[in-house]
C-alpha cells in the first residue's frame, strides 16, 4: 500500500491557486499546503481537474489565499480511500475531519 512517513508533499508536482486550470485530468490524491508548507487538507478524487475546477472548493480557496495544491496519481481509484485515510491519520492536517472521508470545510481547529 502506502508508508506514510516517505510521502513527501513538498516536494510532489505542484499547482498555485491562481493556476488551477493546469492541473491534469488524474485519479489523485491531493494535499493543500499553506506558504509555510504545512499540510492544510488531504482529499482523493477521479479527477483533479475537474474538483478544483468546481465550486465546491470555493471556502477553503477564501481561507488559504496563499496556498498550493501538490498531488500524486493513484493508479486504481478503487484504494483511493484507504490511501486518503492513511496519509489524514499520519498528517493530521487541520481542516480534515478526523475519522471520516469528506471534502465539508466547515471543520474549524
Amino acid at each position: 500500500m502506502i508508508v506514510p512517513k516517505v510521502v513527501k508533499p513538498t516536494l510532489l508536482p505542484s499547482i498555485r491557486l491562481d493556476n488551477l486550470e493546469k492541473l491534469p485530468e488524474i485519479a489523485a490524491i491531493y494535499f493543500v499546503l499553506n506558504d509555510k508548507e504545512e499540510v492544510l487538507y488531504i482529499g482523493k478524487t477521479e479527477n483533479i481537474k475537474q474538483k478544483w475546477n468546481s465550486d465546491d472548493k470555493q471556502e477553503l480557496l477564501e481561507v488559504t489565499k496563499n496556498a498550493i495544491i501538490t498531488y500524486f496519481a493513484v493508479a486504481s481509484v478503487d484504494i483511493l480511500n484507504q490511501i486518503e485515510t492513511t496519509l489524514i491519520e499520519w498528517f493530521k492536517p487541520k481542516y480534515n475531519i478526523t475519522g471520516k472521508n469528506t471534502t465539508n470545510f466547515d471543520h474549524k481547529p
